[in-house]
């Protein structure tokens, strides 16, 4: 029997389909990078639904009870990633997307521990507490990592159209840092806001007509209507702090984020909290539930939202859980080898919400091989590795090749290092 010896490390609608857009733009997308992802092995193309009630209350709303149905794209390779998520309700009669969004990042190789990444968001609300908002935000961040952590700052413009003219674009600067303990992640983020808030004075032109019965036609009548309040409009300055973490093991995850917000104008001052949780039952579904509220959204003018939901989810193992937020690199958390026979070894890595996976080593001349994801965060593939000894790294979304945890390294001809693992 083949034994493995690692080298030990030192101690330590609104009514129909046709009306919402982002799905369309959606499916046009996967229409078109669908050939990318049999082109290219790193590249992956996912998609899940979720299906179960949800509660909701906008604002002094009364609670809503709804069926809901939420479907998913996922476009993941090594430097970018592409989804649209959405969430359809039906209450009586009438189906609305009440919830969608579609983004796109794009994370470049990283220079050193420095990477830098844009990405935007096409993001559409619907409710009975108020009209269709849609809001696109674009942003671009660096982050700094070292370690299992690191930090990041950025800064994005978000613009609403079809808002009232009186809120301007608003200006956000974020900065954060983030840490990896093995299958948790802890995140903190300070977002300051500045946009211009308030009232104007406003004047549009009013066309109407009236019949003349001097020479039998109809003329026109032009006013001009001007309105205007004592609350002139003016910039806001305010800042944001939420706390997340995620937590996973074995077939849970858990999933929370707390944060506090000043009053700002005529918005009081804002608490929030949201908590949700996955539990696997087989390699394909899995049941879902959460809870909590969201703050009002001033750049939006949204009220304050409050929201509970328990379903059922069918993906594949890359969507049965939530996906993670783009500044935070992730890296692999656990390494293990297990002997197949006849000199062949199944390699499983363990790495939290990671788009991609890939593994080299001069077992292979140093060409990189994808692993898949087996089953949520852990990455598989099988090689052949007659007794030797053999240097590996692995990459995580593209990112810095690094040792796989648990092993000894060694310095390579390029000034790097290496991990070192022996088959016997």
């Amino acid at each position: 029997m083949a034994l493995v010896r690692l080298v030990p490390r030192c101690p330590a609608l609104r009514r129909h389909v046709h009306h919402l857009p982002l799905i369309r733009l959606g499916f046009v997308s996967a229409i078109v990078v669908a050939p990318i992802a049999r082109a290219q092995n790193t590249t992956r193309f996912s998609s899940a639904v979720d299906l179960g009630a949800l509660m909701q209350r906008d604002g002094p709303d009364l609670w809503q009870s709804t069926t809901r149905l939420a479907p998913s794209l996922r476009l993941d390779q090594r430097w970018t990633q592409l989804s649209l998520d959405g969430s359809i309700v039906s209450s009586g009669q009438s189906v609305i997307l009440n919830h969608g969004t579609l983004d796109a990042a794009f994370s470049p190789a990283p220079i050193g521990p420095l990477r830098l990444s844009v990405s935007g968001r096409a993001e559409r609300l619907a409710s009975s507490a108020y009209t269709t908002r849609s809001t696109l935000t674009m942003e671009s961040s660096v982050s700094y990592a070292t370690g299992a952590g690191g930090v990041w700052m950025g800064t994005a413009m978000e613009r609403t159209p079809k808002m009232d003219s009186t809120i301007a674009h608003s200006l956000m600067m974020r900065a954060g840092f983030w840490q990896q303990f093995g299958e948790a992640t802890i995140s903190v983020t300070s977002t300051s806001h500045t946009a211009r808030l308030g009232v104007e004075q406003q004047s549009y032109t009013q066309y109407d007509s009236i019949f003349n019965p001097s020479n039998g036609r109809l003329d026109s009548i032009v006013t001009s209507i001007h309105s205007s309040t004592s609350n002139s409009a003016r910039t806001r300055l305010w800042s944001e702090l939420e706390i997340g973490a995620a937590w996973a093991h074995g077939p849970v995850a858990l999933d929370v984020a707390f944060g506090a917000r000043p009053a700002v104008d005529v918005f009081p001052r804002a608490l929030w909290g949201r908590v949700s949780a996955v539990v696997q039952a087989t390699p394909a579904v899995a049941f879902i539930g959460s809870a909590g509220n969201d703050p009002a959204r001033i750049t939006m003018g949204t009220p304050q939202s409050r929201v509970a939901s328990l379903g059922v989810r069918l993906s594949s193992a890359s969507l049965l859980r939530p996906v993670r937020f783009i500044p935070a690199r992730p890296v692999a958390a656990a390494f293990a080898l297990k002997a197949l026979g006849a000199d062949a070894y199944v390699v499983s890595i363990h790495v939290p919400r990671a788009r991609t996976v890939e593994l080299s080593g001069d077992f292979g001349r140093w060409s990189p091989v994808a692993l898949s994801e087996t089953h949520p965060d852990t990455w598989e593939t099988t090689l052949t590795l007659p007794p030797g000894t053999y240097r590996m790294n692995v990459r995580v979304d593209g990112d810095q090749w690094k040792a796989p945890p648990g092993m000894a390294t060694v310095e390579d001809e390029f000034n790097g290092t290496v991990g070192i693992i022996v088959v016997h």
